[in-house]
């Protein structure tokens, strides 16, 4: 799934936007596998794209030096899991993590919060206490995801 982000955002980076919504919806909502070479190329067809352009980003290397090279972009800022946003070149931030994604309005307010925090570089983290009931929420709203996964998480403690 990088590696074709990777070769849609040198074409045009409203691309990588649509690329990520498709591949987010098939793999969080749907319970699909967009890491894989055919449901890729059935995201990309269904995109108005070139289906071809999974084997193009596949045979370029150079995607996977991309990918490997925002990957330790982010790490170097001491993030460690995604999503990971990075403002003004060295500052970064974790999150948000929502199970209801608000849109509109609601969205641009959410930005303004999140983006807050730049203004205080000694706040680390806030984190609301989780219910039982919230956990079966994230539970049911993650089992898609879930399921669609061919790999294992690494547990590490969080730094």
């Amino acid at each position: 799934m990088m590696r074709v982000g990777a070769l849609l955002r040198r074409l045009d980076p409203d691309l990588l936007d649509r690329w990520y919504f498709a591949a987010g919806t098939a793999l969080h909502v749907e319970g699909r596998k967009p890491h894989r070479r055919e449901v890729a190329a059935e995201l990309l067809g269904q995109l108005g794209l070139d289906p071809g352009l999974v084997d193009a980003a596949i045979d370029d290397a150079s995607t996977s030096d991309e990918v490997r090279a925002d990957h330790d972009r982010v790490t170097s800022l001491g993030g460690w899991g995604v999503p990971t946003l990075v403002f003004a070149g060295d500052r970064a931030l974790f999150g948000p993590v929502v199970i209801e994604p608000p849109s509109g309005a609601a969205a641009v307010r959410l930005w303004h919060l999140m983006t807050g925090w730049l203004d205080f570089p000694q706040l680390y983290e806030v984190q609301r206490p989780k219910r039982a009931q919230d956990l079966h929420a994230i539970a049911d709203t993650s089992r898609p995801y879930l399921e669609a996964r061919d790999w294992k998480t690494v547990q590490k403690e969080t730094p």
